[in-house]
């Protein structure tokens, strides 16, 4: 009697290895696709959660004028204005959480420069509007935005 051998041949493990292959061409794209799109979701949300804390800034400071004067006599004469306000502001003010996330940014420093992040305040008269960006003079500040990374403090 003959001992059979029960190891793979050559061609079954190369087939294994090409199917493997297929379904990684396959499944890392979708992979990467999908991480990309929670972190812009993340950034997304993390930015709605800058103009609340902004919104909170602003009934505060309708609610005591003497927190912040500007915006009290903007809204008492219905006067049309920009404020621009830090993000470092907000944190003070404890209106947004210390250390504000950013999804974008790798490693150690994974959160939005408080003193470069600005918050724009814009009153028409009758209600206010909110913009989240990055304070450069030039480029697109909301892609420097993305990549406006310090570490925690």
């Amino acid at each position: 009697m003959k001992a059979k051998n029960k190891g793979f041949t050559l061609v079954e493990l190369l087939a294994v290895i090409v199917i493997l292959g297929l379904i990684a061409l396959i499944a890392v794209p979708i992979v990467l696709n999908n991480i990309k799109k929670t972190k812009e979701d993340l950034y997304n949300t993390q930015i709605e959660l800058i103009k609340a804390g902004a919104v909170s800034y602003v009934t505060d400071a309708i609610a005591h004028p003497s927190m912040n004067p500007t915006i009290s006599s903007m809204v008492t004469s219905h006067n049309q204005g920009i404020i621009k306000i830090k993000l470092e502001v907000l944190e003070k003010a404890g209106a947004v959480e210390v250390n504000v996330m950013n999804p974008f940014c790798d490693g150690d420093d994974k959160y939005f420069s408080p003193d470069l992040t600005i918050i724009e305040i814009q009153y028409d008269g009758k209600e206010f509007d909110f913009d989240v960006y990055y304070d450069v003079s030039s480029g697109d500040k909301y892609e420097e935005l993305k990549s406006s990374c310090v570490v925690k403090r």
